[in-house]
């Protein structure tokens, strides 16, 4: 009876081996294959942040004064994530500085993005004045944030009157259609 019982033992070992060595070429019968899909939403043309001017105290003394202040930064983002359109920053003034011998200009002076146009010095008047072109052709069509280094000086007329004086400034950021 053991003779027996180490024999199917045996023939069980070897067996499985040998069966085992068949295992390894089994084809499947069937394939069927499947999909994993998505879609990529552009997101928004927005302006995340733009940094106030203040130019302190100017002290009247008969003559015209330009009182440079700190550039500002104008941050921004193009999450569109395609390239079929560019976009336009302006800004303009509410007027408050009209008639009161003073004049604001800026000039934009360094973009973190070379795909970008920045426009001359200007004087802000209370109509739209470009600050930055993104044109279609230029840009890459990938989510991309700006940062627009935008020097500005106050030129104050000999014939201002003492006071204190604040403009508010409009920033619009457009998408400009692919033409």
């Amino acid at each position: 009876m053991r003779k027996t019982i180490l024999t199917l033992v045996g023939l069980s070992i070897l067996g499985g081996t040998t069966l085992g060595g068949f295992a390894l070429n089994v084809q499947a019968v069937e394939t069927i294959n499947s999909q994993a899909n998505v879609s990529i939403l552009g997101g928004p043309l927005s302006i995340n942040g733009i940094e106030e001017m203040n130019f302190g105290n100017i002290e009247l003394n008969g003559k015209d004064q330009i009182k440079t202040g700190d550039s500002i930064s104008v941050t921004f983002s193009d999450y569109r994530g395609s390239n079929n359109e560019g976009f336009e920053l302006t800004v303009k003034s509410d007027s408050a500085f009209d008639n009161k011998g003073l004049n604001l200009k800026l000039n934009p002076t360094a973009s973190s993005d070379s795909q970008v146009t920045l426009a001359p010095e200007f004087e802000v008047t209370n109509e739209l004045h470009q600050v930055v072109i993104g044109e279609q052709e230029k840009l890459k069509g990938t989510a991309t944030d700006y940062d627009v280094t935008v020097g500005n000086e106050l030129i104050a007329a000999k014939s201002a009157k003492a006071g204190s004086y604040q403009t508010i400034l409009t920033w619009n950021l457009t998408a400009t259609p692919n033409e």
